[in-house]
């Protein structure tokens, strides 16, 4: 039913976005204690599968971004349960729902989304590469610098202000 779903989606040309902060990690326990299938919760790993454009989000909850990306790979509810494990993505690719995949979203891949000659420079500078951290401290990454246009708009840290 679900792959049927997504491919309806993905061929009426249809996007996906998913708040995994919300939905598994402050929600998750209380779906499952609904009846909720935990595969059907926040499906990035089907989506992939059946081709479908999707990205991770915040919608101002008001959770960091880091929060979204933690929640996407370790897919874990508050009291550390494993929610759809078979749906949990790896980091570069929760990186991409974030950044490309989202301007992909909004049609602003022309501009935002990755690093390149003639795009906007929004960016965030992380304290530590994602790729090599746990989920946990994936969610307490210091962000040292942000620049949004090409121009710092916050410093902190030894060395940055």
């Amino acid at each position: 039913m679900l792959f049927r779903s997504i491919r309806r989606m993905r061929d009426l040309g249809a996007v996906a976005t998913t708040q995994p902060s919300a939905y598994i990690w402050k929600s998750g326990s209380a779906y499952l204690a609904a009846g909720g299938d935990p595969d059907r919760l926040c499906p990035h790993a089907d989506f992939d599968v059946e081709g479908l454009l999707w990205a991770l989000s915040t919608d101002n909850k008001p959770y960091s971004t880091l929060w979204a990306l933690a929640a996407a790979v370790e897919r874990a509810d508050r009291g550390g349960a494993v929610l759809g494990a078979s749906q949990a993505v790896t980091v570069e690719r929760a990186l991409r729902a974030l950044t490309l995949d989202a301007a992909r979203l909004t049609f602003e891949e022309g501009s935002k989304g990755s690093l390149a000659a003639g795009k906007l420079a929004d960016l965030a500078v992380l304290d530590a590469d994602p790729t090599t951290i746990t989920p946990d401290e994936i969610r307490s990454l210091p962000v040292p610098m942000t620049i949004v246009g090409g121009r710092v708009v916050h410093e902190s840290g030894p060395g940055l202000g």
